[in-house]
């Protein structure tokens, strides 16, 4: 990885599969914003006083995210697996991975089962409350019904 010379100031660069403005401080990416906008230029200069004035990353990183809490749920949108796992199916997955012939494929059907393993065990529990445990339990579960390894590893991924 090409680094600056000494005394020379790190490079607004641009990201451009996502078109965002980044700025790579001591070999840790920081993103500014839609790149050649005001407010990634404004947090260019920002995390360049930062840089010179010899803060650390992790504190160029508070100053760019703020103090403000993280951003809570609105009303009403808050969903459990089961909520989460319809709306996939239904918008996304039961198009995307059907055969242009009608007929269900292989991914489909690999999907299916992935849906309902994750219902079996997660079906009520909050998205944002769903933890590894809860990942290894769908796992077990599957175990527990003697599928292969290979099949269960599909299914996981």
């Amino acid at each position: 990885m090409p680094r600056t010379k000494n005394g020379t100031a790190p490079s607004y660069r641009h990201q451009k599969s996502r078109n965002l403005a980044k700025v790579t401080i001591r070999r840790q990416d920081f993103y500014l914003g839609k790149y050649n906008s005001p407010e990634s230029y404004a947090k260019y200069a920002q995390v360049l006083a930062l840089f010179n004035d010899g803060k650390s990353n992790d504190e160029i990183k508070e100053a760019l995210t703020g103090d403000a809490a993280p951003p809570t749920p609105q009303a009403g949108r808050i969903l459990t697996v089961g909520q989460l796992s319809l709306r996939y199916w239904n918008e996304y997955a039961s198009t995307y991975y059907a055969s242009s012939t009608g007929l269900s494929r292989g991914r489909i059907a690999n999907v299916r089962a992935a849906i309902r393993a994750a219902n079996d065990v997660a079906a009520d529990v909050l998205v944002a409350n769903f933890t590894t445990a809860h990942f290894k339990q769908i796992r077990e579960t599957l175990i527990r019904r003697e599928l292969s390894r290979v099949y269960i590893n599909d299914l996981m991924a």
